[in-house]
């Protein structure tokens, strides 16, 4: 976490900007606090798009995409968003601020302390994952149709444990659903990437790495959770 400068308290709308907390191709979050009568606070986490890709439509699209999805995902799971909006620094979502640390952070902690994660903590975290996966893959229409939502990005930085010891899915920044394909193309495994590229990963005519095209059905916990599919 990188604190802001205090001068001139920087501010997004509403929202103070209060310390910076990941930065990516795409976008940078941001720990956000709100101020109401009597003393009252609450802690955001705020994903701004970077302003150079703000007149990008394709980004656009992409960015208001993934609120869209992770918006009517209502999971324990799954990291919830409370906003969205524009302002002349660009667009922005508002997540809950979960307080604790990515999967990728406390993986490379153990590793330098040459301790493992204890199993029973990482069994809990793949199940946590996996069951906000699963709420997202049965996410439905207002039809009550599928919609066969993908993640994508599965990847220990878009796991959040919280000090509850909660773990949450989050980034559904390259997510996809596939009615707008023949149902019978389903890509599992794909780790997207924040470039252009990743824009046409639901293309059936490309072939990424460990992307499958198959019927739409259960996989095993390790694939479900990102695990190699060609060991």
């Amino acid at each position: 976490m990188k604190l802001l400068e205090r001068t001139g308290h920087q501010r997004l709308d509403r929202y103070e900007l209060v310390a910076e907390l990941a930065s990516g191709g795409m976008a940078t979050v941001f720990l956000g606090r709100i101020l109401g009568v009597g003393g009252f606070q609450r802690f955001v986490a705020i994903k701004r798009l970077h302003p150079h890709l703000a007149s990008e439509q394709e980004f656009v699209e992409m960015f208001l995409d993934e609120a869209r999805l992770a918006a009517s995902i209502h999971h324990p799971n799954v990291v919830p968003i409370l906003e969205v909006g524009t302002s002349d620094r660009g667009y922005y979502l508002v997540m809950e601020y979960i307080e604790g640390d990515t999967l990728a952070r406390l993986l490379a902690r153990a590793a330098t302390s040459r301790n493992r994660i204890p199993i029973p903590i990482g069994i809990r975290i793949l199940l946590d994952t996996l069951a906000g996966l699963h709420a997202a893959h049965e996410l439905k229409d207002d039809n009550d149709h599928p919609l066969n939502l993908v993640h994508r990005d599965v990847s220990p930085q878009n796991i959040l444990v919280g000090i509850n010891g909660t773990a949450r899915i989050t980034d559904f920044g390259v997510a996809r659903y596939l009615r707008a394909f023949p149902p019978s193309l389903f890509a599992v495994g794909f780790r997207g990437r924040r470039t252009r590229l990743s824009l046409h990963a639901g293309d059936a005519t490309r072939r990424w790495p460990r992307e499958v095209l198959s019927q739409p059905n259960c996989r095993t916990p390790p694939s479900c959770a990102g695990a190699r599919l060609d060991r």
